[in-house]
């Protein structure tokens, strides 16, 4: 069987983090002897056509030069077409381009998987030229769209409401395609995984220490306010803390403003950008992650921090409930209410005042991405997935002759 798997983001360079869970299910899916072809946007710098470790990339510029393109990549599309003008009007050429390439590398696969609503709408648009079933695969951005957005909501419900099957990849989606009216047997509850090649588990020779890590982009969704609201409190309790913040965006000024000002930032670190194998050192280095978010869909830092032997601190939003545990046994970590840096203080000082517990967390975190996290089990579900659809393909054809 060969999948064409289009997505709007898709890893740029080697050890570019952008999505790369979207490469690691691809390789994966290889791996297990399916041939896939990926079709995704384009950027200064990356190649046009490759093959990496099996997996075909096709990549489609849709403006010129192509420095100025403003849809893809940066923010999520959602994001860019809040900030850029030039975003809206580059939308219709980014379809359209996304569109013939679908068409013309698609044509002879057995199947399109889409990543995000946007790759769904190109999948329906190619299926007269090249019909085959679509399954689209949602990670939050794309459901959680503002009801101001008339458009945007508009497309999400045409999208989701047309293409065979939709992978949600927690339960908190799910839950919201159900609200979408999506009848339940179109929906299938397949999560992420984690590259347990990347993401080992960190030494625990060294003694326990002070030091919290952060990874994600700086918009306002992450709530990275609140957590440097809490530090000065976290410092009064352990004034040998430290935070080193992973990634970039546009808060990143106001944020290392904030900083100034509440007299923090000598004990922070910010790293910027990092690719794959570097998040994974930071990680390693660091005693707790922390994740201060407003809103998550399934987020894959809190599986490879667990991954890693990390015990987190998160808020209880999205698919984050989902992940960490915070009931023995196997407990994993503290859950605190979004917007709340008082509870964020209260859970990390927790975690610092009991060590061994903390160790425990994330030994049981380790052991808990290694029975139910693997990419080698994410693929074997959507490898079966696939043959049940192509099954059906089969069943209705022959029933359409007779």
């Amino acid at each position: 069987m060969k999948v064409c798997i289009l997505t709007t983001s898709f890893p740029r360079f080697p050890g570019d983090y952008a999505s790369v869970f979207v490469y690691d299910l691809a390789a994966e899916l290889v791996a297990a002897g399916m041939e896939v072809c990926v079709i995704a946007p384009i950027e200064a710098g990356s190649l046009s056509h490759e093959v990496i470790m099996g997996v075909e990339v096709h990549r489609f510029a849709y403006f010129w030069p192509v420095r100025w393109q403003r849809i893809a990549y940066l923010g999520g599309i959602p994001d860019n077409l809040r900030r850029y003008r030039a975003a809206w009007l580059q939308l219709p050429f980014f379809l359209l381009s996304f569109f013939i390439t679908a068409v013309k590398e698609g044509r002879d696969c057995d199947l399109f998987h889409a990543h995000w609503v946007f790759s769904g709408l190109v999948a329906l648009a190619a299926v007269p030229l090249a019909p085959k079933p679509i399954v689209l695969t949602v990670h939050g951005s794309d459901l959680n769209v503002s009801s101001g957005n008339k458009l945007l909501r508009f497309l999400r419900q045409f999208v989701v409401m047309r293409v065979d099957k939709v992978i949600a990849v927690s339960t908190s989606l799910a839950n919201k395609l159900r609200e979408l009216n999506l009848p339940e047997e179109r929906i299938a509850p397949i999560g992420n995984g984690v590259n347990l090649a990347v993401f080992g588990e960190r030494c625990m020779e060294t003694a326990p220490g002070y030091r919290l890590v952060w990874v994600g982009r700086m918009s306002p969704v992450k709530g990275l306010i609140y957590l440097l609201k809490a530090l000065p409190d976290i410092f009064k309790v352990f004034p040998e803390t430290t935070l080193t913040l992973i990634g970039d965006g546009p808060l990143r000024r106001e944020l290392e403003a904030i900083a100034e000002d509440l007299n923090v930032k000598s004990a922070m670190r910010f790293v910027g950008f990092a690719d794959h194998e570097s998040v994974a050192e930071y990680l390693a280095e660091a005693d707790l992650f922390i994740l201060p978010s407003l809103s998550e869909g399934m987020p894959l830092v809190v599986l490879e921090a667990m991954s890693t032997g990390l015990p987190v601190v998160a808020t209880a939003v999205g698919g984050v409930s989902e992940l960490v545990v915070t009931e023995s046994p196997g407990r994993t970590g503290l859950l605190v209410p979004a917007e709340d840096s008082a509870a964020l203080v209260e859970a990390v000082v927790y975690m610092f005042s009991h060590p061994d517990e903390a160790w425990q967390m994330g030994y049981n975190g380790r052991v808990r991405i290694e029975k139910n996290f693997t990419w080698s089990s994410v693929a074997r579900l959507t490898i079966d997935l696939y043959h049940a659809l192509a099954d059906n393909q089969v069943q209705q054809k022959a029933s359409d002759v007779f």
